[in-house]
């Protein structure tokens, strides 16, 4: 028998299913699953975020079998650097099925890249930087680990003299916006209503001189001043040991993309 079912939308429906061999009739019940879509991802050419004219000045789609080395570091300044509670180790990071895959291995062992590489990526004053991420959780609103998508001082720098943006950290189980300057930690908080666990959703952050603006899924849910240097950063994304910890694959942070731009 076979038959074709539409659902418009996630949960479970119970099917009622016949079958008539033109003697005997059998009838039967199933329960099927209907999952929550992902967000689609947008286009590669302009910002799911603020409007205006872009030019592509970064991009990364993790479509192949590893780490593109060219772009990213795997681990934070050395094999085992610590960040977020945690050792951070390139063993922890890998590639497959489109897209970046972080994870947590133990309690002092996570995961971690970002740009601070010779000729590597930095996000100056004026320019946007967006990444497409899954982020696991035991519910839509309760997440695991201290998974984290931010932009901030290169170590030559010094911390926190030219800012750090935090565009999506969990704090806590839950998913939060906060800056960091020479002035102190600014915690701007979460956004109300917004279910970002075991869904993919794209994050971005608008350095603009004096402020930032910080987009989710396309919509601008924080705008808070600034007072750091100025000078451009750099872009990371790690794991560390946080609330509702879950190891390996299946806790991973997954990055389909990470873009920037800069005004056209």
């Amino acid at each position: 028998m076979d038959t074709t079912a539409t659902f418009s939308a996630a949960g479970d429906y119970v099917l009622s299913l016949s079958a008539n061999d033109g003697e005997f009739t059998a009838t039967d019940r199933v329960t099927v699953h209907v999952a929550a879509q992902a967000t689609p991802p947008p286009s590669g050419s302009t910002p799911n975020g603020p409007a205006g004219n872009w030019t592509q000045t970064f991009g990364d789609e993790f479509n192949g079998t590893s780490l593109d080395t060219s772009k990213w570091a795997r681990n934070w300044y050395g094999e085992g650097g610590t960040m977020n509670g945690v050792g951070t180790y390139a063993r922890n990071v890998s590639v497959h099925d489109g897209a970046a895959y972080l994870q947590l291995e133990s309690t002092t062992a996570g995961a971690l890249i970002h740009t601070d590489i010779s000729g590597g990526y930095r996000l100056p004053v004026g320019s946007y930087a967006e990444a497409r991420i899954y982020f696991p959780g035991p519910s839509s609103t309760s997440l695991s680990n201290w998974a984290a998508w931010w932009a901030s001082a290169a170590a030559a720098d010094g911390w926190p003299s030219s800012g750090e943006h935090d565009i999506a950290e969990i704090l806590s189980g839950q998913l939060t916006v906060n800056y960091h300057s020479p002035s102190g930690a600014h915690n701007q908080g979460g956004v109300s209503g917004f279910q970002p666990g075991n869904s993919w959703h794209t994050y971005g952050i608008h350095r603009k001189a004096g402020s930032a603006d910080v987009y989710w899924d396309g919509v601008k849910v924080k705008s808070y001043s600034t007072d750091d240097s100025g000078r451009p950063e750099i872009l990371i994304l790690n794991v560390g040991n946080g609330s509702n910890d879950a190891f390996g694959q299946a806790g991973a942070m997954r990055v389909d993309y990470v873009r920037a731009w800069a005004p056209a």
